[in-house]
C-alpha cells in the first residue's frame, strides 16, 4: 500500500472518531437540557393546577353596616341601656371536587377590646335562642324568641335579609334582655358538617355584639378546615 492510500485511511478514521466524539457530546448536552427543562416546567404545572382547582370556596357578604345603635350617646354598645344586637351571617360553602368533605369551621374576632359571642338560633322555631348544646336557652324562666316587633330594653336581631326583630317571650310580648349576660353558656364558635362532592351548602353564624366602642370596625375571620387544608374568609362589621 502506498503512502497516499495509508493517509486516506488515517483521515477517514480521524473523521469517524471526531464524529463519535461530537455525537456523544451532543447527546450528553441535549439530555441535560431536557432534564433541566422538565424540572423547571413540572412545578409550574403543579402550582397552576393548585391555584385553579380549589377544593372548597366560601361565598358571603363581606361587609355589614350598622347605624343608630348608640341610644344614649356614650359612644358604646352595652346592655344598659340595651343596645346589643345579633347579626346573621349566611355562608355558602362550595365543593369543587368529587370527594365528599368533612368541613370543620370556627369563627374568630380579630379586633381587640370587643365582647362578642357566636350563638345558636333555631330559625325554624320563630328564631328561638339556643344554648351551646342546642337546647332552648332559659332566661329567667322565659324562652327567648327573636321575632318581636317592639323594643322594651330588648336585644335586636337582624335576619339574613337585614330585617330587624326584637327579643320576645313565647306569648309575643317584648322581653327585657338587659340582664342576659351569660355569654359563656351561649357561645358556640364552631360548626361541622358534611359537604357532598360537587355541591353547595349554606350555614349561618349568629354573631352577638355584647360590648364595643362606637364607631368601630370589627373584623371576623371564618376558618374552614378539610383534609386538603384551610380556607379563610374575613367579614367586617362597620358600626357608626
Amino acid at each position: 500500500m502506498n503512502n497516499s492510500g495509508m493517509s486516506l485511511i488515517i483521515t477517514m478514521l480521524l473523521l469517524i472518531g471526531t464524529a463519535i466524539v461530537i455525537g456523544t457530546a451532543y447527546y450528553l448536552w441535549s439530555n441535560n437540557v431536557f432534564n433541566d427543562a422538565t424540572e423547571k416546567i413540572t412545578p409550574t404545572i403543579t402550582s397552576s393546577i393548585g391555584e385553579v382547582i380549589k377544593p372548597i370556596e366560601i361565598s358571603t357578604i363581606d361587609t355589614y353596616y350598622f347605624t343608630n345603635l348608640d341610644l344614649n350617646g356614650d359612644n358604646q354598645i352595652t346592655n344598659n341601656p340595651e343596645e346589643r344586637f345579633i347579626e346573621t351571617i349566611r355562608l355558602e360553602f362550595i365543593n369543587n371536587i368529587k370527594d365528599d368533605l368533612i368541613v370543620n369551621t370556627r369563627i374568630y374576632c380579630l379586633t381587640p377590646n370587643v365582647s362578642w359571642a357566636s350563638v345558636n338560633i333555631d330559625e325554624n322555631n320563630n328564631s328561638l335562642l339556643l344554648d351551646r348544646d342546642g337546647n332552648p336557652y332559659n332566661y329567667s324562666g322565659y324562652y327567648v324568641y327573636f321575632n318581636g316587633t317592639t323594643y322594651y330594653s330588648s336585644m335586636k336581631f337582624y335576619d339574613e335579609n337585614g330585617k330587624l326583630y326584637y327579643a320576645a317571650a313565647s306569648n309575643g310580648n317584648a322581653l327585657n334582655t338587659s340582664n342576659l349576660l351569660d355569654l359563656i353558656d351561649l357561645n358556640c364558635p364552631t360548626k361541622s358538617f358534611l359537604l357532598k362532592g360537587d355541591s353547595k351548602k349554606s350555614i349561618s353564624y349568629y354573631i352577638l355584639i355584647n360590648n364595643t366602642k362606637v364607631p368601630n370596625t370589627i373584623i371576623f375571620k371564618i376558618v374552614a378546615s378539610t383534609k386538603y387544608g384551610d380556607v379563610e374568609k374575613k367579614i367586617t362589621f362597620e358600626i357608626s
